[in-house]
């Protein structure tokens, strides 16, 4: 009826009016600027703090992209369905329980490697027992790095009988409880539960990761889904992860603080497992890790490839495999290292990544000594008025075109060197190369914002004379003493 058309006409046009208002809401709302959600599985391990902080959460927010923590409680099996089915596009395992859950398919590829357990992970006991041959029985959590452990220890000290006495538990912290209950001699504890374990003096640690190596390794693992469609989410995330880390790495009262509110542990204790926990930047993840040749490291290691077959080998020793799980291509077919090479290849070449705080912290005289040197600027000399540290005209619009070719390397930290002649007084002529670079340095800060933590001025007098050229005559090579030189310093992520 003519009715029922005006009424659905009305309708019609209220559904538009509210969908309008919708589309308006969402305009003035900042979720469209929001290129999509990262889901990331893991547990509460303190060595994956960097990776699940609030830090790095408001950093990939930055980057446009939301980031979701699903804590698992070590749950691996769990894990892994989640990552295989495209609920996770990343899950963080240790190269043992990667292999151990996903063979033979492996729904994903590591892509970096976050950690090297050092004394995080360890078998605590109860006081009176000695050794660990000692062990009568023990809890742990199965198929996680607790249980594997285990199994190095039973293949390495002989201890098959405590094969049979591996009491099942729901991840560390319940292994703790009921090493507390006295269900066992012993327990496989994971940070912060052994710090927690110790400060009871019934228990004291019997064995841990401390001297081990490449036994538990942490790695962050991206789906195939994500790997092959969605790569800028492994670009984002290990462009933001990086200075992340670098942050916590390079303030470790505030690391310590944080790891106190995080897991309700004493300084102390929170202390104590900032130094078990070896995190890799991205210069030892290229370099040492993932084989990625830079020019200043021609020859780099593998030695995620040896961590995977030292695994491969306590796997099939043990019993779980009786062969190799790994696919038939070898280890490297696990490994996806594409965003990382591109990443470490930016920083490589001078190149701000993004997500960098571009503050510098300070450095003490010993770290200034240990950054490595990785260009020299090529300058037309400075020129000071005279015997001072005065700078001239020509020194200032020589400056200005420093402060251009800095700005090309906002990474890099600067080592200004102020030379002499090797004519008149050393001790005056050190003084003066000392405040010549000074003076450099601070007209930088004044004038064009250089963060001051960037820059160390020295002055080195006549300590490192330029070379004589064949054909130059005394007086010229005298005249090209007096100098200031300027240095490129690596700063590693």
């Amino acid at each position: 009826s003519e009715e029922e058309a005006k009424m659905a006409d009305k309708q019609q046009q209220e559904e538009q009016a509210t969908n309008a208002a919708r589309e308006k809401q969402k305009l003035n709302a900042d979720s469209h600027r929001i290129k999509g959600k990262i889901t990331v599985g893991l547990d509460s391990y303190l060595g994956y703090y960097p990776l699940r902080s609030n830090r790095l959460r408001n950093q990939m927010l930055n980057s446009g992209y939301q980031i979701e923590f699903i804590d698992d409680a070590a749950n691996y099996s769990e894990r892994s369905r989640r990552l295989a089915s495209g609920e996770l596009d990343f899950a963080v395992f240790t190269v043992d329980s990667f292999i151990l859950n996903n063979a033979p398919s492996f729904p994903g590829k590591i892509i970096m490697v976050i950690s090297e357990s050092k004394g995080a992970d360890a078998i605590v006991c109860k006081k009176e027992i000695e050794k660990i041959n000692d062990l009568t029985s023990i809890v742990a959590t199965l198929d996680s790095p607790s249980h594997h452990l285990i199994k190095a220890s039973i293949i390495d000290f002989g201890l098959d009988k405590l094969k049979q006495k591996i009491i099942p538990a729901n991840g560390s912290e319940d292994a703790l409880k009921q090493l507390r209950e006295g269900k066992a001699d012993a327990a496989v504890l994971w940070e912060p539960d052994v710090s927690k374990a110790i400060s009871d003096p019934r228990f004291k640690t019997l064995f841990s990761t401390k001297n081990t190596s490449k036994l538990i390794v942490d790695v962050l693992v991206a789906s195939d889904k994500v790997i092959n469609e969605q790569p800028e989410k492994i670009d984002s995330l290990l462009t933001n992860y990086f200075p992340t880390l670098k942050f916590y790495q390079s303030n470790k009262a505030t690391t310590i603080t944080e790891f106190m509110k995080d897991s309700k542990l004493t300084e102390q204790a929170a202390s104590e497992v900032v130094s078990s926990i070896d995190w890799i930047n991205l210069n030892r993840n290229a370099s040492r890790w993932f084989g990625i040749r830079s020019p200043q490291n021609p020859m780099p290691r593998f030695e995620i490839v040896e961590a995977i077959r030292l695994t491969d080998d306590i796997l099939i020793q043990y019993g779980d495999f009786q062969t190799s799980p790994l696919p038939s291509q070898g280890p490297l077919h696990l490994l996806s290292s594409r965003s990382l090479s591109k990443i470490f290849e930016k920083q490589a070449t001078g190149q701000k990544i993004e997500g960098l705080d571009s503050r510098f912290s300070r450095l003490s005289i010993h770290q200034w000594n240990e950054l490595t040197p990785v260009a020299t600027l090529k300058l037309k000399p400075i020129k000071f008025r005279p015997g001072t540290n005065q700078l001239t005209a020509q020194a200032k619009e020589e400056i200005l075109n420093i402060k251009n070719i800095l700005s090309r390397y906002p990474r890099y930290r600067i080592r200004i060197e102020g030379h002499s002649s090797t004519q008149g007084d050393p001790t005056l002529n050190k003084s003066l190369s000392k405040e010549r670079s000074e003076a450099i340095k601070n007209y930088l800060i004044k004038n064009y914002q250089l963060t001051p933590n960037r820059i160390l001025a020295v002055g080195k007098g006549a300590d490192s004379p330029i070379t004589r050229g064949s054909d130059e005559s005394y007086r010229a090579w005298l005249g090209r003493l007096p100098r200031v030189e300027f240095h490129l310093l690596e700063e590693i992520y």
